[in-house]
């Protein structure tokens, strides 16, 4: 890939506190590069305070890109090798920022930490201002897996697999989280970062090491031990201050959602699943919606699981799985189907049949957006727009009461006409056909 670089950093001759964009590469847009002035850090913004003080942050740009950037503790004049301890108040900071493209970082599944870690294997971060005030683009070849294993096994071993899976489910669920703590943090931050979609990893914005700013909305950041300074941050809004001393956060549902199926896969080590149900999600899946995506996941992991391990009074799922909202397990044992619930969760009827019994009055809606869900698998033109129309229409008509039962009817009905698709071939038109998995991000509310 190919990458644009600026370097934002005190200007020659002026104020200490004079800093601005010294250098950067013919590539970088105007608006991008007023967008790099705004995010950079200045004079005394590093929380550590020792001579290598560094800070890893990713953020998106006007353009579309992104930046990946290091804002480090550097003195003029002095060789980075030195090793004495040096004061904050006798350093400047340096940041050098890359500019990545969004195409070049979904190449490599829009994880920022492959681009990091290739960065500081070749010694590629700038450690002094450049001489000259035009720097070239550079090319940089990067290969990363969907999920870094290594990286989630890592956290795992520091934290622990509640301090993981708890600051994943703390993150979905505010707009932004604050941890106080020490060097590890950058640890913390890579490893959620590799337990996410790739479509979900250009949401998080990250910083490692700064000082808070309202002018850096990170989504997730750090914190240091000054307790005026966590009060500042906490009264900023939806901010959540998560402490490494403490015990890990507690998720909202154990049992439920995104952290919940992470903690259920997670928990037995088995992490190729978790490489391979991302890879199975639609690419436009947003941090909103991946506690409905995490609820499928795990209907689908008790669905597959041989029946054996099922105990009597093992927990079990609440059968309107696959709905946005959060659902529950409950302890105690499974009792016998109805025959009235077996006819609801059946994944082979029509939802027009299902749920017209209780709603009459919209059979016919029901009945042809079954018809249109169909054709759009199939790839009939126009039917995917008839579709868009159709299902807000179908909400409205069927009621609140309904509507969380028509998602789970839907969902199913989508996947059984998938298979049946596919199995008897005939999907007439691949390239205009739709995945079962943007269909249900669709249904789920994600479109």
């Amino acid at each position: 890939m190919w990458i644009e670089q600026a370097v934002y950093s005190r200007a020659a001759g002026g104020h200490t506190n004079h800093y601005e964009l010294t250098a950067q590469s013919p590539g970088i847009s105007p608006s991008d590069a007023s967008a790099l002035a705004i995010w950079g850090p200045a004079h005394d913004c590093l929380l550590d305070t020792h001579a290598r003080a560094s800070s890893i942050n990713f953020f998106p740009l006007p353009s579309g890109s992104y930046c990946i950037s290091r804002s480090m503790a550097y003195t003029r004049g002095m060789s980075q090798d030195g090793a004495r301890g040096l004061s904050h108040e006798g350093c400047e900071v340096l940041t050098h920022a890359l500019v990545i493209p969004a195409a070049a970082l979904a190449e490599v599944h829009n994880d920022p930490f492959a681009i990091i870690e290739v960065m500081n294997a070749a010694g590629r971060w700038l450690g002094a201002p450049p001489r000259d005030a035009e720097l070239p683009a550079f090319e940089l070849h990067v290969a990363a897996p969907l999920v870094d294993e290594t990286r989630i096994s890592h956290a795992v071993s520091i934290f622990g697999l509640s301090w993981l899976v708890g600051a994943v489910d703390v993150l979905l669920h505010h707009s932004a989280v604050a941890v106080i703590g020490d060097t590890t943090r950058e640890q913390l931050v890579s490893a959620v970062m590799a337990c996410l979609p790739p479509s979900c990893r250009v949401e998080l914005s990250f910083s490692t090491g700064l000082k808070y700013s309202p002018r850096r909305p990170f989504r997730l950041f750090a914190v240091g031990l000054d307790p005026v300074e966590q009060r500042r941050v906490n009264r900023q809004g939806d901010v959540v201050m998560l402490d490494l001393r403490d015990d890990a956060p507690q998720p909202e549902n154990t049992l439920a959602g995104w952290s919940g199926w992470l903690n259920e896969t997670l928990v037995h080590g088995d992490l190729p699943s978790v490489a391979a149900r991302l890879g199975e999600l639609p690419r436009g899946v947003h941090l909103a919606r991946l506690d409905a995506w995490g609820d499928l996941l795990l209907d689908r992991a008790e669905d597959e699981r041989p029946a054996a391990l099922d105990d009597i009074g093992a927990p079990v799922w609440n059968e309107s799985t696959g709905t946005p909202g959060r659902v529950t397990r409950h302890d105690g044992p499974r009792l016998a189907p109805t025959a009235e619930a077996t006819a609801v969760v059946d994944p082979a009827a029509d939802p027009a049949i299902v749920l017209g019994r209780d709603c009459p009055g919209a059979i016919e809606m029901l009945e042809t957006l079954d018809d249109a869900v169909f054709e759009t698998i199939v790839g009939k033109p126009g039917a995917l727009e008839e579709l868009r129309t159709l299902w807000p229409e179908v909400l409205r008509r069927v009621g609140p009461e309904l509507v969380e039962e028509a998602r789970a009817l839907y969902v199913r009905h989508v996947m059984n006409l998938w298979r049946h698709c596919v199995d008897g071939d005939e999907i007439r038109n691949p390239t205009l056909s739709v995945t079962a998995t943007e269909l249900i991000d669709f249904m789920l509310g994600g479109r």
